[in-house]
């Protein structure tokens, strides 16, 4: 919705709400066509299951097109809760949404890691209280990242592992 209204000229909500149905049905058509799971990340997943740990996905993309993606990228991952945008819900970097979903996995947010690509995903481990982990395989880079509050940083999968693990021995 965001690089909707930037597209648009402000304050013509008729045409923004007509770019924004274009979009979202030609996404919803072409969602698998560029987008794979990172090298690893599926086995860095299996591996954190088989030591117990929760997980859960998080995003701004709604819901519908988060929950699609994770069936699809990550089939049998067995993660605890899977969340994009919903009504209702404050968008990251608020909070909210990260907050909800430690409390609905029965974990304090100091018990919990957050990892993610960009400054957003910094920005809400950080008001969520919880241990944030930049990944450097997004769009931005470490600097942004640890500028952000990036409390550890990963190039790799198996870097990530090795910070989650961290993160675990730290209490997160």
């Amino acid at each position: 919705m965001v690089l909707v209204r930037k597209a648009t000229p402000a304050g013509d909500e008729k045409l923004h709400a007509s770019v924004l149905t274009a979009y979202r049905a030609y996404y919803a058509e072409h969602l698998f066509d560029q987008t794979r799971a990172f090298p690893g990340i599926p086995t860095v997943l299996a591996q954190l299951a088989a030591e117990g740990v929760r997980l859960a996905v998080l995003s701004n993309k709604s819901d519908t097109f988060t929950k699609r993606l994770v069936e699809g990228l990550l089939p049998g991952v067995p993660f605890a809760a899977v969340y994009g945008e919903r009504p209702g819900v404050p968008r990251k970097p608020d909070p909210t949404s990260a907050l909800g979903v430690a409390a609905e996995l029965g974990v304090t947010p100091a018990d919990c890691a957050f990892v993610g690509d960009t400054p957003v995903d910094m920005d809400t481990a950080r008001n969520a209280a919880m241990y944030g982990i930049g990944v450097t395989w997004g769009f931005r880079s470490a600097e942004e990242l640890r500028a952000r509050g990036a409390r550890a940083l990963a190039t790799t999968a198996d870097e990530l592992l090795a910070a989650l693990r961290t993160a675990r021995a730290l209490g997160a």
